[in-house]
């Protein structure tokens, strides 16, 4: 077989393979709710840390590639493992990526998310 025929399949393969997986992104975070709002617009309710009762600090998070969390009882997330188990509302493969309202408390180092919406904040 010739060199240059087997280079060509190992990037046709490639190729299938990405667009493959960039099938799977979008479906996963299709079903994403965005909001575009003004900051004036968020509902910026004060929160407690669990922990030590103190008022958090209000703010936004970016997960990323999303977050994965798994009941106790369940198999531990783990790199295979992690793409299908995104939290819906915590992926966002947007330009510029969308946001998710948190809170945090910086004496117990603990974050509180809303994974109910993300949202692009616009500016004023």
């Amino acid at each position: 077989m010739d060199i240059s025929y087997l280079v060509f399949l190992v990037i046709v393969v490639t190729l299938i393979v990405i667009s493959a997986f960039l099938i799977i992104i979008r479906k996963l975070v299709k079903g994403n709710e965005i909001e575009i709002l003004n900051e004036s617009q968020i509902n910026w309710e004060e929160t407690k840390c669990p922990r030590c009762h103190v008022p958090m600090e209000s703010g936004y998070s970016m997960a990323g590639r999303g977050v994965i969390w798994r009941e106790r009882s369940a198999k531990k997330p783990g790199t295979f493992s992690t793409i299908a188990s995104v939290l819906e509302n915590t992926m966002s493969i947007n330009m510029p990526p969308a946001l998710n309202i948190s809170w945090r408390c910086k004496s117990c180092k603990l974050i509180v998310l809303d994974n109910s919406k993300m949202v692009k904040v616009k500016n004023a």
